[in-house]
Order: structure tokens, then C-alpha cells, then sequence
């Protein structure tokens, strides 16, 4: 699906949820209640940390049969190291 700037726009003012990040993976309780609720299949993860919290979110999801993409031009970590190895991860 094609979406313009405009149309994003629309669906922030209607679906933009923000939830409390208590977890090295953001699948906190309630993002997975949400998630679930809209029968998500597939999402798009960006980041900071990317060889601890981006590792973990994607792993959860993968573990849950959600397609995972990872932006590797929205990761980042502290030591570039640590975010090349991530991303080498053969489930990244």
C-alpha cells in the first residue's frame, strides 16, 4: 500500500497510540494487546540500541509469526560495532 504524507497524517490523528517503553523489547503488555487487537501481521522496526532493543522486539516478533523488517537507516548503538554485528543476525 502506497501511503502520501497526507494520508499518514490522517491515520496518526486516528490510530497514534504511545506506549511506555519498560522492556528491552517493546512488546510490552500493552503494545501486544494493541497488536493483537488489530490482528498486526507485519511491522517496521527502527531505533536506538539496535544489538539490544531492536534485537529483542524483532526476536519476540518473529517468535509470534510476525513479519519483521527491520529500517536499517533508523538503527543505531552506541559503538558502530555493535549495530553492524545486529544487523548481520540472519533473523534481522
Amino acid at each position: 500500500m502506497f501511503l502520501t504524507f497526507f494520508k499518514v497524517k490522517e491515520l496518526e490523528k486516528e490510530s497514534l497510540h504511545v506506549f511506555d517503553k519498560t522492556l528491552f523489547s517493546m512488546l510490552t503488555p500493552p503494545t501486544l494487546e494493541k497488536l493483537k487487537a488489530r490482528d498486526v501481521q507485519s511491522v517496521v522496526l527502527f531505533g536506538i540500541e539496535t544489538h539490544v532493543c531492536v534485537q529483542q522486539t524483532a526476536l519476540q516478533c518473529l517468535e509470534m509469526g510476525i513479519d519483521c523488517h527491520v529500517l536499517v537507516d533508523g538503527v543505531s548503538s552506541q559503538r558502530s560495532i555493535d549495530r553492524s554485528v545486529a544487523l548481520q543476525v540472519r533473523c534481522l
